[in-house]
């Protein structure tokens, strides 16, 4: 982890939605082969649940995946509507996407001197 080189440390957030690639096939089969590596690794699941969450194949995967390797507490639903999913998806994109810029900025900027 680049980040941890420099003495960044926080919480590792995996969003299957933004971290695996939707429009490159090849690439979201291999995001898809390494999906039991990421939800081995996490310690909790967050399950932003709307009415079609359990219709679709790759997120009951992940429940089971998830259920069998670590205890139900450690696994948070949260009954939301489709507009807020999207609203915080965009808002957590955004500011990751803004932190790694911020970061970016200031590496580039040292290794100026």
């Amino acid at each position: 982890d680049i980040q941890g080189w420099f003495g960044f440390r926080g919480p590792l957030v995996f969003l299957d939605k933004v971290c695996i690639n939707q429009e490159d096939p090849e690439l979201k089969f291999q995001s898809i082969q390494r999906l039991g590596a990421f939800i081995n690794n996490s310690e909790k699941m967050l399950v932003l649940y709307t009415d079609v969450y359990l219709k679709k194949l790759w997120t009951i995967y992940e429940v089971a995946s998830f259920l069998s390797l670590h205890p139900l507490n450690n696994m948070i639903v949260l009954p939301v509507e489709k507009d807020v999913v999207y609203i915080c998806a965009i808002l957590i994109a955004y500011t990751f996407g803004l932190s790694r810029l911020v970061w970016q900025q200031s590496y580039e900027g040292s290794q100026k001197v």
